[in-house]
C-alpha cells in the first residue's frame, strides 16, 4: 500500500504539473483512503485496543485530503457523511478536515484546482505564443525614403522623424539598404559625406531581416544580435519587400510566459 500512494502521487503530481490528461478528485480520495489504511495499522499496531475499523479511519482520510486540497472543508464534510451516512464518524472527521484545510493553508492559500486551472491556462498561453508569428505584432509606418531621395531629404527624415535608421526602397517597394543616422553622423564628421549623393548612395548599415512567418524565438535571437528596439520585416529573402517593424519590446511582452 505504500509504494502504491508513493506512486500514485508521483503520477498525479507529473500529470497535474506537466499540463496532461489527468484529474485531482479521484487522486486525492485515493491518497487519503491509503494514508487511512496505514494509519489504520500503525494504530493497531500500536495501541490494539483504541483500533477503530479500518473504515473509519479510510473515510475519514479520504475528507481530510479533500478538504486540503480543495480548501472546501464543508462539502468534504457532506461529501463523506453522505457517502456513509454514519455518525460515528463526524466528530474524527471533523477534527481531521479542519487541520487538513488550516495545514494546507499554511502552505498555500489556493486549492489545487485553482492551481491546475492556473497552469492550464498558462500551457495554453504558451502554447499559443509558441506559435505566434511575427505578422502577428507587425506594425506598418517604418520610416522609408526613396531611393532617390536626396541627402538633404534623408536627414529632413531623420530630424522629423527621430529615429536612429531610415529604409530606402525603391520604386516597388523593395528594400534597397538601411541607412543609419549614425553613420551618417561619422561620414559628415570626417568630410566624407557627398552632398549630391542619392538616398541609394548612402553607406549602408546592416541589420537583422525578419520574415512574416518567422516565429518569436527567431525573433529574439535577431533582437539579441542587434542593440536597437526595432527590426525591419520584409516579405522574404528573395523579394525583399518592406512590410513594416517589430519592436524588441513587443517580442518580449510576448515572450514572458516563458520566464
Amino acid at each position: 500500500m505504500a509504494a502504491l500512494l508513493v506512486f500514485k502521487v508521483l503520477a498525479t503530481t507529473a500529470s497535474a504539473g506537466t499540463g496532461t490528461v489527468g484529474g485531482i478528485f479521484t487522486p486525492t480520495l485515493f491518497v487519503g483512503a491509503a494514508i487511512g489504511v496505514l494509519f489504520a495499522s500503525l494504530v493497531e499496531h500500536l495501541a490494539p485496543t483504541l483500533h477503530a475499523p479500518t473504515f473509519t479511519y479510510v473515510v475519514v482520510g479520504m475528507g481530510a485530503f479533500l478538504a486540503a486540497t480543495s480548501r472546501a472543508p464543508l462539502m468534504a464534510i457532506l461529501m463523506v457523511f453522505e457517502m456513509t451516512l454514519s455518525y460515528d464518524i463526524v466528530l474524527p472527521l471533523l477534527l481531521c478536515v479542519v487541520a487538513g484545510y488550516y495545514i494546507s493553508g499554511a502552505f498555500s492559500p489556493r486549492s489545487m484546482y485553482a492551481v491546475t486551472a492556473k497552469n492550464n491556462e498558462l500551457w495554453k498561453a504558451r502554447n499559443q505564443t509558441r506559435n505566434l508569428k511575427v505578422k502577428a505584432i507587425l506594425n506598418e509606418g517604418a520610416q522609408t525614403v526613396p531611393a532617390s531621395a536626396t541627402l538633404e531629404e534623408v536627414l529632413q527624415t531623420f530630424r522629423e522623424q527621430i529615429v536612429k535608421f531610415v529604409y530606402v526602397i525603391d520604386e516597388n517597394g523593395l528594400l534597397v539598404k538601411i541607412v543609419a543616422l549614425r553613420d551618417l553622423n561619422r561620414a559628415q564628421a570626417a568630410g566624407t559625406l557627398d552632398a549630391n549623393l542619392l538616398a541609394r548612395d548612402l553607406p549602408g548599415h546592416t541589420l537583422p531581416l525578419l520574415h512574416p512567418y518567422d516565429n518569436l524565438t527567431v525573433a529574439l535571437e535577431a533582437f539579441l544580435n542587434h542593440p536597437g528596439e526595432r527590426l525591419p520585416v520584409v516579405e522574404s529573402q528573395a523579394c525583399p519587400r518592406l512590410l513594416g517593424y517589430i519592436s524588441k519590446s513587443q517580442v518580449l511582452a510576448h515572450l514572458k510566459l516563458y520566464l
